[in-house]
């Protein structure tokens, strides 16, 4: 759980960190069209925006992916099965959206003619800021692989899963010895205060 709300929040502020700098000076309204030849005339942006936006996703091997990975085995071995239903539901809804954004910034050339709100002067990107955004780019892609190597009891011997739980809850760890409505206890509540954040 907390993994997962550490990739969701960096990846957001990376995308936020670029809109910033679509929006230009005087942050006016951004649309779709805004983001046209982003990759063109700054890739740097470009490639901060599909990594940031892939992790909210959910697409390997980006730290978002694992993030949700825990908490769709949580819910499965919980026998949560019509919450993992409305959350992989949700999940494919979000890619659909999200791969609408890196098209337009990678595939498309230009705001269509007669735009009623042309895209504004974007900002520059300075020292500070490209570096911020590279760091938290970075984090979104490296940070799945320190998480794998730090966790690696997630499947043991038993059959059984060892997730993530929020501060105020106790690690439950299944095995042969412990009833199944411990694990469903703990889960269930982990599982209720995340499903709000998987779209």
């Amino acid at each position: 759980m907390l993994f997962y709300l550490f990739a969701y929040l960096i990846a957001s502020f990376a995308v936020f960190g670029v809109m910033a700098h679509v929006a230009g000076e005087n942050d006016t309204d951004q649309e779709l069209d805004h983001y046209s030849g982003l990759a063109r005339d700054n890739p740097f942006l470009a490639t901060v925006l599909a990594v940031a936006l892939g992790s909210l996703a959910g697409i390997p091997p980006l730290a978002g992916f694992m993030g949700k990975l825990f908490i769709f085995i949580a819910a499965f071995k919980a026998s949560l099965y019509g919450l993992l239903a409305i959350a992989i539901i949700g999940v494919v809804i979000s890619i659909y959206y999200y791969f609408g954004w890196i098209k337009a910034a990678f595939f498309e050339t230009g705001a269509p003619s007669g735009s009623v709100n042309p895209a504004p002067a974007r900002t520059p990107v300075g020292v500070s800021a490209r570096l911020a955004l590279a760091a938290l780019a970075l984090c979104s892609i490296f940070s799945v692989f320190t998480r794998a190597r730090s966790a690696p009891g997630c499947w043991h011997a038993e059959g059984g899963v060892e997730s993530d739980v929020p501060s105020g809850l106790s690690r439950s760890r299944k095995t042969a010895n412990e009833p199944d409505e411990d694990v469903g206890l703990h889960l269930n509540s982990l599982l209720r205060l995340s499903a709000s954040g998987l779209q």
